[in-house]
């Protein structure tokens, strides 16, 4: 899965740019623009700034420890630094942690007419109601157990959807690599 993962993300820059990509170069010097050649040769931008926010949950608190899961997060890191991103990583966030580092992420690069942004988690998932949707941090309750304790520390995709919808970068990615375990299970790939 880690492989498929990082093979898709190697490709990220060909989603949703299929005019004159022949002409695409990166320049370090003006923080990762790409520019592309318009019919006239005349340079244009394409992108102004490329970044990732890359968020892995391994070190769980009361639920199953996921043990390579820092070694996927490296990966992704890596492919989207070989494409010119940006990265900044955040490792086992606590609930607090998960919410603020993306809503900082947005406000600092999603305001941005010309970016292009990704933002991945690497950790549990978990389903409410058959229908709600949430990313578990590794301070999260077992909803088994304690749902009131859980839901104020999970991160709901709802939430993520309304952060999402005011974002004015030109392309934006969220990608969530998730796996259900009990709690205190771990797994074994």
């Amino acid at each position: 899965m880690r492989n498929l993962i990082v093979r898709a993300l190697i490709h990220l820059p060909l989603i949703g740019t299929t005019i004159l990509l022949v002409s695409v170069g990166v320049t370090n010097a003006q923080r990762n623009t790409i520019t592309i050649k318009d019919p006239q040769g005349k340079d244009v931008i394409l992108y102004k700034e490329s970044h990732a926010l890359v968020i892995w949950a391994g070190n769980y608190q009361h639920w199953g420890k996921l043990n390579n899961i820092e070694t996927e997060a490296k990966d992704v890191r890596e492919a989207l630094e070989r494409q010119g991103f940006q990265v900044k990583v955040v490792p086992n966030p606590n609930g607090r942690q998960l919410s603020e580092s993306i809503k900082t992420f947005i406000d600092e690069y999603g305001y941005e007419k010309d970016n292009r942004l990704i933002i991945f988690f690497a950790g549990h998932g978990y389903t409410r109601q058959e229908i709600k949707g949430y990313l578990v941090p590794v301070d999260a309750a077992d909803p088994n157990i304690n749902e009131r304790e859980f839901l104020k520390a999970a991160l709901s995709m709802d939430d993520i959807n309304s952060w999402a919808v005011k974002i004015e970068a030109k392309h934006v990615l969220f990608a969530v690599s998730y796996t259900h375990l009990r709690a205190h299970e771990t797994d074994s790939y």
